[in-house]
């Protein structure tokens, strides 16, 4: 062999030359491969997280038709400067936002493609579809410049080039002394080597032998890696950033939802109070018990606007009892009569003779009734009408309302998607607006019929031919289901059947909310004592002798959780939350901290009392 004719000392150093070479070479080449293929994945994986976020961002904008505030979120990607361009197109696949906003590039896809991801000349290109409750809303494109990769690619093969030549150079030049000293860090950096690529830890750091060509080489070794975990550390902090983002946003809509109920609260205390007062005039009674029914609407109205998602996620929870249907339909007909009559629309009612009854909650079924109804009066034209009809089916046990009008109807385009959130059909001529509304009544009245086990459906003979709605419910047993929840309003107060000598400690630090309800417990028979803060809390509640704490949950010093942890831990007391916050993970928060009920504001003065009740019959039992 032509190795043979050389001396053994060459043919070692031959021997180390070739094996330090083939070592590096496929070492090197193996770390380019995989990192090239972990740039690869790691780019596709951000980008399609980026585009998640974005996407779960711009669904609104889509829906909503925002344009402003699609491209308000499509701005946000100039935090992200492998991102050269981006798009927004609409369910039609129409353009309809664009990064950058001004100067956006020329060869931007005029039309969305199919949910895909493309490495071509460069780039990464992603379709991604924008998506609202398993509805299409638009697409989503992002292209990412792949150059920093290409870079890195260079920078490590040059790396590699100098580290092979330096290698010859040593090998062919040091003696057996140094042979040891060379060959060692080599091995030690390719067995990091591996041990990076089989545990992907970034962190692991090479230790450098000298300041020669070996300690080039661990050190480039090592801003290899410095670069790779800071690729990774930013793709983190981007999901951190839009964690905080969701948080930002639940926050807000809990608090602003606290915000708008907490006014309603003493109104809705003083006309539930009043309407159920036998002493006052029966006309005067009836208008604070229209007052009680439009607050009580209101707060649904909010419950339904702040919360929507907790309404779609099956989240939401029915105050059930055994209602009469036609008594809830007729209270919704009255409350839209007044507009129906503005517009001279005539009302024919066929309700039956009969007094069916269904288990169901009755602000909802009030809110579902309503709903249909305020529908058909804004669709109809004046002088129209509209016919209600209620029938029970005792065949097959259930109960049905329709509502009929001779309006502008629907075509059968519209009907699939009229129960959709935010939707909003073809009569709107390309304005949401025209006549009025934010396209989710009927989408929210399709998930409370639901809940009770129901259907909701709506049929027309087309453009100008009226609709119907139908609305199926089933009938309630009475031999086995009770009453469960608050009387209606023209029932006594439930506090008549509980001992007058009981104290209530009532922190509230809304002064009107505080003043109504300590006076409505008084009068009741209570020995009542309010504070507007926990330090006054503390001060009431020193002497001892408190049967029930009544709290705020937002008070100005402190959470009313750990007012009620911290009283029931000195005094055997029972607690109701009074609260504006009403989101599920309140109501946990209130049973962990020891309360025995959570009322959410506005409330009727009806379920304070059964709430006492309630604690004050456990207490006897």
């Amino acid at each position: 062999m032509p190795l043979q004719r050389f001396s053994l000392k060459r043919r070692l150093i031959g021997v180390i030359l070739l094996s330090s070479v083939v070592a590096l070479s496929v070492t090197y080449a193996a770390l380019l491969a995989y990192e090239f293929h972990a740039f690869r994945e790691g780019t596709a994986h951000n980008l399609t997280a980026l585009a998640r976020i974005i996407a779960s961002n711009s669904s609104a904008a889509l829906i909503y038709d925002d344009k402003a505030l699609a491209e308000e979120n499509l701005a946000a990607l100039r935090s992200e400067p492998d991102i050269t361009a981006a798009a927004l197109y609409d369910q039609h696949g129409r353009l309809y936002a664009t990064y950058p906003a001004k100067g956006a590039p020329a060869n931007l896809p005029l039309s969305p493609g199919k949910e895909a991801m493309e490495f071509r000349g460069g780039r990464l290109n992603l379709f991604y579809p924008v998506v609202q409750d398993q509805r299409y809303a638009g697409t989503l494109y992002l292209t990412s410049d792949l150059g920093e990769m290409y870079g890195r690619l260079r920078i490590y093969g040059g790396v590699l080039l100098v580290v092979l030549m330096g290698s010859m150079g040593v090998s062919l030049f040091l003696s057996n002394f140094f042979q040891r000293r060379i060959s060692g860090p080599i091995l030690e950096l390719a067995a990091m080597a591996r041990l990076i690529s089989e545990q992907k830890n970034y962190a692991i750091r090479a230790r450098s032998p000298s300041d020669d060509e070996l300690g080039d080489l661990t050190g480039a070794f090592n801003a290899m890696l410095d670069q790779i975990q800071a690729s990774h550390s930013e793709a983190e902090r981007a999901r951190d950033e839009a964690l905080k983002a969701s948080r930002a946003k639940d926050d807000f809509l809990a608090a602003l939802s606290h915000e708008l109920r907490t006014p309603l609260n003493p109104v809705l205390l003083l006309a539930s109070d009043a309407a159920a007062r036998p002493d006052l005039p029966e006309a005067i009674r009836a208008d604070f018990d229209l007052i009680r029914k439009n607050v009580e609407l209101e707060a649904r109205l909010i419950d339904d606007l702040l919360d929507l998602t907790r309404i779609t996620s099956g989240k939401l929870v029915l105050n059930g009892r055994l209602i009469d249907p036609l008594r809830v339909l007729e209270d919704a007909i009255e409350t839209v009569r007044p507009e129906a009559a503005a517009k001279r629309i005539a009302f024919s009612l066929a309700l039956g003779s009969g007094q069916p009854m269904v288990w169901g909650d009755s602000v909802r079924l009030q809110q579902v009734f309503w709903n249909v109804l305020k529908n058909a009066v804004k669709f109809t034209p004046e002088g129209g009408w509209i016919t209600v009809a209620m029938r029970e089916d005792s065949e097959s046990g259930r109960i049905l309302i329709t509502v009929a009008d001779n309006g502008i109807g629907l075509t059968g385009d519209e009907i699939p998607r009229l129960f959709r959130v935010f939707s909003q059909g073809a009569h709107a001529d390309g304005e949401p607006h025209r006549f009025g509304g934010l396209g989710l009544g009927l989408a929210i009245s399709r998930t409370l019929v639901e809940l009770h086990a129901g259907t909701i459906r709506v049929a027309s003979d087309g453009r100008g031919k009226g609709a119907t709605f139908i609305i199926d419910l089933p009938l309630a047993s009475t031999q086995t289901e009770t009453l469960r929840s608050s009387p209606g309003p023209a029932a006594s107060p439930s506090a008549a059947r509980v001992p007058r000598e009981r104290s209530i400690l009532l922190v509230e630090d809304h002064a009107p909310t505080r003043t109504i309800l300590a006076r409505m417990l008084q009068s009741r028979g209570y020995r009542v004592l309010t504070a507007a803060s926990i330090a006054e809390a503390r001060v009431s509640a020193a002497g001892g002798g408190i049967d029930v704490l009544i709290s705020d949950i937002g008070l100005p010093d402190g959470s009313g959780y750990d007012l009620m942890a911290e009283l029931s831990a000195r005094f055997p007391l029972k607690g109701i939350a009074l609260t504006g916050y009403g989101m599920e993970h309140d109501l946990d928060d209130s049973r962990r901290a020891g309360f025995a009920a959570h009322l959410t504001k506005p409330v009727r003065i009806q379920m304070i009392d059964d709430a006492l009740g309630l604690i004050f019959q456990e207490g006897r039992s």
